[in-house]
């Protein structure tokens, strides 16, 4: 007979592989994580590096005629480099590798603008509409809200609403490795939510009300300024 610990330590499964999803709002802000998440998981073998940095590194077409010698330091640092805000891309990582670009459902991480996920994430009603991988995300991260404010924000609205949802096809899951929190049906309530900003507004206050639903509550930092 097969010890009840062994079962149960093969049950680690979610209905699809994805668990994190990193939100922000223009390339010029994802670029540092690819190059970050290089280093935390000490990849040696690193798949897809060369196109990241086509996509994400080289300057805006409307760059080369910039002087950004003349603009003050906040514009520089939310301007200068690729300001596309459309980009959705996966990363599948295994031992001493990372795999940019890989399908979604073969994902760990999902690293995406609001517009490039909302693109594919559609509306109720859309014959189109593809959310399940989106389905077991442990945490969502949306760095860089301040910017956010300025763009749609019904973008993000409609994708931290569709965090977490029984999905509508199986997607190849195997039943019988679904992690307890899945087949008891608490897992949306262990889900860890993480808003960064500059500065806090009503709005981005009321999102995190909504959609932050962790059992172990919420925390709010806010740093102090000298002056």
């Amino acid at each position: 007979m097969v010890p009840d610990a062994l079962v149960e330590s093969c049950r680690d499964q979610g209905f699809t592989r994805p668990r994190v999803l990193i939100l922000v709002p223009m390339k010029n802000a994802a670029l540092p994580i690819f190059q970050n998440l290089v280093k935390l998981v000490r990849a040696t073998q690193v798949e897809n590096k060369n196109r990241v940095e086509e996509d994400f590194q080289g300057p805006s077409p409307e760059e080369d005629e910039v002087d950004w010698s003349t603009k003050p330091a906040d514009h520089t640092a939310f301007f200068k480099g690729n300001t596309g805000d459309a980009f959705r891309v996966g990363i599948r990582i295994g031992k001493k590798t990372m795999h940019y670009y890989s399908p979604f459902y073969n994902s760990d991480i999902l690293v995406c603008s609001p517009l490039g996920l909302r693109t594919i994430i559609g509306v109720e009603g859309d014959r189109k509409r593809e959310s399940d991988f989106l389905s077991s995300i442990e945490m969502v991260i949306v760095d860089d809200m301040q910017t956010m404010m300025m763009q749609n924000m019904d973008h993000l609205q409609i994708i931290l609403q569709s965090l977490n949802k029984q999905p509508r096809e199986d997607h190849g899951c195997d039943i019988s490795r679904l992690a307890p929190r899945f087949t008891e049906g608490v897992w949306p309530s262990l889900c860890q939510t993480v808003f960064i900003g500059a500065f806090s507004t009503p709005m981005m206050q009321h999102l995190f009300k909504q959609h932050a639903q962790s059992v172990a509550g919420t925390i709010r930092v806010q740093p102090t300024y000298d002056g």
